[in-house]
């Protein structure tokens, strides 16, 4: 039976066979697998703080693809080079953060105002203005279960996508060139925001972030976040927009330019 490297299967359990090393064991391992780290002393410093196995997700696009070589970084990878990484993934993680939460807070507000006064307050309790029997059902059931959990009477109203990379932000998780489980269907209207998708990459973070954007647009037309997302993309050394899903004519789209 295979198991995961490092893991050694024994008697019907898995056992991790590979003893935990020290910070400076950590960076003397990192050296010898080609990455440069001009100053120990400052990167004995990140590691005490960030943690080896937390970085190791943002080095791995450094790793050559050669498997006569385990885990050989690409000549001239430094330790800056992923540090830098995660600095943005950090930022970038920030940024999704404050625009979910205004989505959310304002999808709940037009919730509550348009169909609960067309309806009213109980109306979603209702099956026939229910579109999908079975979904209603659902949904009910889950909102007992966190009326049961919780003191706060609330249901949430989104997709399994974006509650999905709003878990992921809620939870410090690397974000920017992960590769969801969830597959996201692309909405063919409005046209103009139809455009602006890469049909390549749905499960991908780009798509997400331009969905956000749009969105955050109609709440607030003078946002600043599209511009701030652009500049935090384009300026932050070493990343590469195709790895997130963008497209190659990314920085022409609409979104960005105020339009």
């Amino acid at each position: 039976m295979r198991t995961p490297a490092g893991y050694l299967f024994l008697g019907g359990t898995m056992k991790y066979e590979k003893p935990p090393l020290g910070i400076v064991d950590q960076i003397q391992l990192l050296s010898k697998r080609g990455m440069e780290i001009p100053n120990p002393q400052r990167a004995i410093r990140y590691l005490s703080h960030i943690s080896y196995f937390r970085l190791r997700g943002y080095w791995i696009p450094f790793e050559k693809k050669d498997k006569r070589h385990d885990h050989r970084f690409i000549d001239g990878t430094t330790f800056d080079d992923v540090l830098n990484l995660y600095i943005f993934d950090r930022k970038f993680r920030l940024l999704m953060l404050e625009a979910i939460e205004r989505v959310e807070i304002s999808f709940r507000a037009h919730f509550a105002n348009e169909l609960g006064v067309a309806y009213g307050s109980h109306f979603y309790l209702d099956t026939k203005y229910a579109y999908n029997i079975d979904l209603h059902e659902r949904l009910l059931t889950t909102l007992a279960s966190e009326i049961h959990r919780s003191t706060e009477l609330f249901i949430e109203h989104y997709n399994k996508n974006l509650t999905f990379i709003r878990n992921i932000t809620a939870h410090h998780g690397r974000l920017w060139n992960r590769r969801m489980t969830i597959t996201m269907r692309l909405p063919k209207k409005p046209k103009v925001l139809s455009a602006m998708l890469n049909p390549e990459a749905t499960r991908y973070i780009g798509n997400t972030v331009i969905m956000l954007g749009y969105f955050l647009k109609l709440i607030s037309p003078g946002t600043s976040w599209p511009h701030r997302m652009q500049q935090l993309v384009t300026l932050s050394p070493g990343i590469r927009p195709a790895a997130m899903g963008f497209q190659k004519d990314w920085q022409q789209l609409s979104l960005w330019n105020g339009i």
